[in-house]
């Protein structure tokens, strides 16, 4: 199990050189599994899809949306590890010099335009959430001229993948089994690059993209078995309102009202 804290105490005995090549391992391992969720899983997707442009069970259980998934939650415990190792460095950073990382990035801001070498001390030394190394190497891609719907269909189709009877909630932590409760930070790094990688995203196309992602969710939840005390797909959905910047319940509650995500918990637990 990883935390901050037990990053910050191996870069104290190895050094912030460490924690730069722990950054760069995960980015580029990161980055791999993103590369299959949009390049070789949404071809996949469009391909089953077909001229239909109807997502049906059979698609949503096939093995390439199966594999797709797997990339999905490696990109997603990615991400939250990589921020744990940058928020560990930012904490050894101010031991070190007190406010020195927050007049490193102050600074840094300031710049009008700032080299790789430059954004790379920043995220070492800052816990701030970035997706600027991402970016630049997606920025050369082709874009598609596709629907954005399909694409944030496809998202709700890896998720509806899973088998959510089998997974299992974790009170004392919030956390679901196999770390399903992280992939909220995936959809939102997918929300952040797809204006790179789509012809027609503008905000309004990502917004009505978005609803359709929660639409999709909607209309394949997975029935629950019966007496079941808790519902991990409620509760998942319910991390997306959480973690997610710019989603909240009032948006949602056509889909999922809170009332029915609030149920999702054991009833010891509240959320």
């Amino acid at each position: 199990c990883f935390s901050t804290h037990h990053f910050a105490d191996l870069f104290r005995t190895l050094g912030l050189h460490c924690a730069l090549y722990l950054d760069c391992t995960l980015f580029m391992s990161t980055l791999n599994s993103l590369f299959n969720v949009v390049e070789e899983g949404y071809s996949n997707f469009s391909k089953l899809l077909g001229n239909n442009q109807t997502l049906t069970d059979n698609i949503i259980n096939s093995p390439e949306i199966a594999k797709a998934t797997e990339s999905l939650l490696s990109v997603a415990v990615g991400l939250t590890v990589q921020n744990m190792i940058r928020r560990g460095a930012s904490i050894i950073v101010d031991e070190t010099i007190p406010g020195l990382a927050r007049t490193i990035s102050s600074h840094l801001e300031s710049q009008p335009n700032m080299a790789d070498d430059l954004m790379t001390i920043k995220e070492i030394t800052s816990s701030d959430n970035s997706f600027y190394f991402i970016k630049q190497f997606l920025n050369g891609a082709s874009k598609c001229s596709a629907d954005l719907k399909n694409y944030f269909m496809y998202i709700a189709a890896m998720i509806l993948n899973i088998n959510w009877n089998g997974v299992q909630f974790y009170p004392d932590d919030d956390a679901l089994w196999q770390n399903y409760h992280l992939i909220p930070y995936a959809f939102e790094l997918l929300i952040d690059v797809a204006p790179l990688l789509f012809e027609k995203a503008a905000p309004e196309n990502i917004r009505a993209g978005i609803d359709t992602f929660f639409l999709t969710l909607s209309s394949f939840q997975p029935k629950m078995n019966k007496g079941q005390k808790f519902n991990p797909f409620y509760i998942l959905v319910d991390k997306f309102m959480k973690f997610v910047p710019g989603l909240d319940y009032a948006e949602m509650e056509n889909y999922f009202p809170y009332s029915l995500l609030s149920s999702g918990y054991p009833s010891t637990t509240s959320i």
